[in-house]
């Protein structure tokens, strides 16, 4: 008997307890290649012996739409006209984003290009790859922890 109730309240507590109350996330869709489109891509940062970890800057949101960081290398493409995207920045537990709403005109690709940088803060800059020519930056943004520290006694 006492198997019997403790398994009614673990399955009642499992399933009451699993039931997603947030918005599932969206992946990003990139416009068709007949879509007149800017370019981005992003930048990795090689990691050093004993310093810092892999660093990468990136488009993660496009709209409503989300993209891991394993698409730092590969090229984003946003539909012309009036866009609303995020730049990211993801170093081990650090994480920064930064939002941008702009009027894209040209079918044009820029990089995304990791500044300096300190421990509490990064630098990052947008470049016209076709001129050469930082169309935004440096922007500077604070590093954000991902995780929480946990403290056990």
């Amino acid at each position: 008997m006492n198997k019997l109730a403790f398994l009614s309240i673990f399955l009642v507590i499992v399933l009451t307890g699993c039931k997603s109350t947030g918005k599932p996330r969206v992946s990003y869709v990139q416009p068709s290649a007949n879509t007149p489109s800017a370019t981005f891509i992003g930048e990795e940062s090689p990691q050093k012996i004993f310093v810092k970890g892999h660093e990468y800057i990136y488009i993660c949101k496009v709209g409503e739409g989300h993209q891991s960081k394993d698409s730092f290398n590969t090229e984003t493409r946003i539909a012309l006209g009036k866009a609303k995207f995020s730049v990211c920045y993801l170093e081990g537990g650090n994480f920064s984003e930064i939002p941008f709403e702009m009027e894209l005109k040209n079918e044009t690709t820029y990089q995304l290009k990791l500044g300096e940088h300190q421990y509490t803060k990064v630098n990052f800059y947008v470049v016209d790859t076709q001129t050469g020519k930082t169309i935004i930056g440096p922007m500077t943004v604070p590093k954000d922890s991902l995780f929480e520290p946990v403290i056990l006694y």
